[in-house]
């Protein structure tokens, strides 16, 4: 399950939150925070088992001991956490495809593989050499006193140092770091932290907010003009890590002992200036620095594991089964174990809906459908849903031929809870299919309209495919190493895999193909993504982008501010309400420090014009 509202693992938190139908248990991290915005009821007792056999042929078939089988094999120490573009997650891949193979299901490829393959960039990395930093004539020591951040630009700068303070620039707090000074070629010096922080967020704040993000401060220096970054930590040890990116200009981390033994500054007079009056302590050091940074953007790869049975009545029509199969290795960004570098087995997420496919796939290849049904492992999903959006970019078949997809991520840790279907609204032909899952279960479904969220099914929303999403809701051991097999709810994953098979049986029982269906604003439930209650847009990042200066956008929610200012799939966002916008990041803390109710201009870049839009914003 990606970090995208979750924490991503190399992207920020992402707008499109996943539904829950539940609060997270005491002590989870529930990065969603919203709840299932409807009820399907039963309308009456659950049929038996031969009962089900009879309405829906092959749904006997689904069986817990296959499935956690199939989990425990995915979610063992061996396959050391599945990590995208490593040999455990390849290994992983061949297990899918002999698992399908041996079901009777054939390769789906493009090329009659089971593999489609993908590359990406996989993070950064500093150079063997090239990293440099000379103040004053004086080179200092890589890993000793400077360290470039891999958010940060390849390039040699030559400038004066300003202290910059903490890099803050806060109309609504009557401050301003940069006040008084020029930055415009210029090494900018920023500290971490802000000021009036004693709380923990700055100007007295509860919890740290935008000002204290370092993109943030890089992004504030940068449009400032400064041709470089120098950060020093205010508090604490240690290197700072941030996910790789590039905010179009080099950035450094230098140690509080260095700047104070190499240039005399000591923090800490600094800081309580600022506190007591309230006031910038910014001002030129009168020395001059000489940075480097070189910094390498490996490639790697994954693959989608692709099967397919076809149809033998409507085998130009598609329907996607999916679960994603990598997840996050030994840690690292994505963790909710902060520092952990054990292996994080990932039983529930998604060991648990890659076993549902298999199940699935098993019921199909005995009781063949009149569509042809597509078995698709996603590779990458964790790094931003990229198996899926390499899927529907370069599908192995016409994407027009693709009448609806089922996405299962995280379906085994239900411990009695509804089972949570997602894209309820994608299609007004899944009322029916829907309440007749209730009745023949006995059981209540939690649903939410939208087809949007951080799993491979928004990819296909995006590209106009009707969809649903299995859930079973965020727990305690959410993205850290104790997820593991021994925790899985056998009986709840069965269901949710059953539930599941019933749905595809409907779609696959259609006389026509189902109707795609745009959720309105009105019908998607408000979301807590952090801590911060803040405007709301409504356009639809594409987190698979790469090389765009820019944020690329799959689109709009209808009825949306962003929707209602003229946004189209396709538009890069270069500016957004006087912000200049290089990255994701950049974007994300740019609808940050907008309030409810303001009124913003948008620039998108829309083939080779610039295109400027305004926009009321909405509130969460």
């Amino acid at each position: 399950a990606h970090g995208g509202g979750k924490g991503p693992a190399t992207r920020p938190a992402t707008p499109t939150s996943k539904p829950t139908s539940r609060p997270a248990k005491s002590g989870a991290k529930n990065p969603h925070g919203s709840r299932g915005d409807g009820m399907v009821k039963p309308k009456g007792a659950a049929l038996t088992l031969s009962a089900l056999q009879r309405a829906i042929p092959g749904v006997a078939s689904i069986q817990r001991a296959s499935m956690l089988r199939d989990v425990e094999f995915l979610a063992a120490d061996r396959l050391k956490g599945r990590k995208a573009g490593t040999k455990d997650e390849v290994a992983a891949a061949h297990y899918l495809a002999r698992r399908l193979r041996r079901l009777g299901v054939r390769p789906g490829g493009a090329d009659g593989s089971w593999f489609e393959p993908f590359s990406y960039a996989k993070g950064g990395r500093l150079a063997a050499s090239g990293n440099t930093l000379t103040i004053k004539g004086q080179a200092w020591t890589l890993d000793g006193e400077f360290r470039p951040l891999l958010y940060s630009g390849s390039a040699t700068v030559k400038g004066e140092v300003i202290l910059a303070g903490y890099g803050i620039r806060a109309k609504e707090h009557g401050y301003d770091d940069l006040k008084g000074i020029d930055l415009k070629g210029k090494v900018a010096l920023v500290m971490t932290g802000g000021p009036k922080s004693q709380r923990g967020g700055a100007f007295d704040k509860k919890r740290p907010g935008v000002y204290q993000d370092l993109r943030y401060k890089i992004a504030t220096v940068r449009d400032a003009g400064a041709s470089a970054v120098l950060i020093v930590r205010s508090k604490g040890t240690g290197w700072l890590r941030l996910s790789s990116g590039d905010p179009g200009l080099p950035v450094i981390q230098i140690t509080r002992a260095a700047l104070k033994g190499r240039l005399g500054v000591d923090l800490r007079p600094i800081m309580a200036g600022i506190d007591m009056y309230s006031a910038a302590s910014s001002k030129a050091l009168g020395a001059q620095a000489t940075l480097a940074v070189r910094l390498e953007r490996p490639r790697s790869q994954s693959q989608n594991v692709v099967g397919r049975i076809t149809g033998s009545e409507l085998p130009d029509e598609v329907i996607v089964v999916g679960a994603h199969y990598d997840h996050l290795g030994l840690g690292g960004e994505g963790s909710l174990a902060a520092g952990s570098t054990s292996i994080h087995n990932g039983a529930d997420d998604n060991a648990s809906g890659c076993s549902g496919m298999l199940a699935m796939a098993e019921a199909f290849a005995k009781n063949p459908p009149r569509r042809t049904v597509l078995f698709v492992g996603f590779g990458a999903e964790e790094q931003g849903l990229l198996g899926s959006k390499a899927f529907v970019k370069d599908p192995p078949l016409n994407l027009k031929r693709i009448v609806a997809m089922l996405n299962m991520d995280m379906i085994g840790r239900a411990d009695g809870r509804p089972l949570l279907v997602g894209g309820a609204g994608s299609s007004p032909d899944w009322g029916s299919l829907l309440q007749r899952a209730a009745n023949l279960f006995g059981k209540a479904l939690s649903t939410q309209a939208d087809g949007f969220g951080p799993s491979d099914h928004a990819s296909f929303y995006a590209e106009g495919v009707p969809v649903f999403f299995l859930w079973t809701g965020t727990h305690a051991d959410y993205h850290k190493p104790s997820d593991d097999p021994e925790k899985i709810d056998a009986a709840g994953l069965e269901y949710a895999a059953r539930v599941a098979y019933s749905l595809v049986r409907g779609i696959d029982d259609l006389k026509k193909r189902p109707v795609y269906r745009q959720v309105p604003r009105t019908a998607i439930v408000k979301r807590v993504v952090t801590g911060e209650k803040g405007a709301y847009f409504g356009s639809v990042p594409n987190y698979a982008q790469e090389g765009i200066k820019g944020v690329l956008l799959d689109g709009a929610r209808p009825g949306t501010p962003a929707d209602k200012a003229g946004i189209k799939k396709g538009d890069i966002v270069v500016e957004f309400a006087g912000n200049p916008i290089n990255n994701i990041y950049d974007y994300t803390n740019a609808l940050r420090l907008v309030r409810p109710g303001q009124k913003v201009t948008v620039k998108v870049r829309r083939g080779k014009a610039v295109v400027e839009l305004k926009a009321t914003l909405g509130g969460r």
